[in-house]
């Protein structure tokens, strides 16, 4: 009896955190949608709720990998789909070359370190608890997906979907397989590179980075 009331209790504990987990999810999105300059009040909304566990919850930290291993399989992972994309793009005029975007870099390092905390740990880790891993898993990459789409701006946008899926899948598969650092590291890595020039997004051009993405994944995930 005892140890069923306990159980009974951790499972009512778990929705509650996964309620709150959702609601700040979707409070974070109203302020990047109703506010001006609200994408960086969204983050800093996401990195507040995160940092609430960073002390209580350290088991993310763990990698099979080690040292330099660790950061050269994490550094493949980020760069691999771009240096990809990068080349069918050119080869396709779908690429610009420009200036980098350097006073976009600090923005994107955060942005990469608070979703992959908000997203591939607390956000996976409650709904697993609370459905299984399998639900877990789609449901991570599907709010991960739609994070990244304006609302506003929904339908002109929701063709890029593909692209965030299979990028929510590639840093999902790299949190679970070498850890949090590892997907991390491939976050920053491919945003930042991804500073260094503009796509024109066109159905080609949307075609190309998600099969770059998608042959990245399949290294990580089948041949790693």
């Amino acid at each position: 009896m005892f140890l069923l009331k306990e159980k009974n209790k951790k499972g009512i504990q778990g929705r509650k955190h996964l309620f709150y987990t959702l609601l700040v999810y979707i409070f974070s999105i109203i302020i990047r949608e109703a506010f001006p300059g609200g994408v960086l009040m969204s983050y800093i909304t996401l990195a507040l709720y995160v940092s609430l566990f960073l002390e209580k919850e350290t088991s993310y930290l763990g990698s099979k990998l080690s040292g330099l291993d660790l950061v050269y399989a994490s550094l493949f992972s980020g760069l691999t789909p771009r240096y990809l994309s990068i080349m069918a793009l050119g080869i396709a005029g779908q690429l610009v070359l420009g200036p980098p975007r350097f006073f976009s870099l600090p923005l994107l390092i955060l942005a990469s370190v608070i979703e992959e905390l908000y997203f591939r740990v607390k956000l996976y880790d409650e709904l697993k608890i609370s459905g299984g891993w399998r639900r877990a898993y789609i449901i991570t990459l599907l709010l991960y997906s739609l994070f990244h789409i304006s609302f506003i701006s929904l339908l002109k946008l929701l063709p890029l979907l593909p692209i965030f899926l299979l990028l929510g899948a590639l840093f999902q598969e790299l949190r679970l397989k070498w850890g949090l650092a590892s997907s991390i590291i491939a976050h920053i890595a491919y945003n930042i590179l991804g500073a260094f020039y503009l796509v024109s997004f066109t159905s080609l051009s949307i075609a190309i980075i998600s099969l770059s993405l998608a042959v990245t994944l399949s290294l990580v995930k089948f041949l790693a």
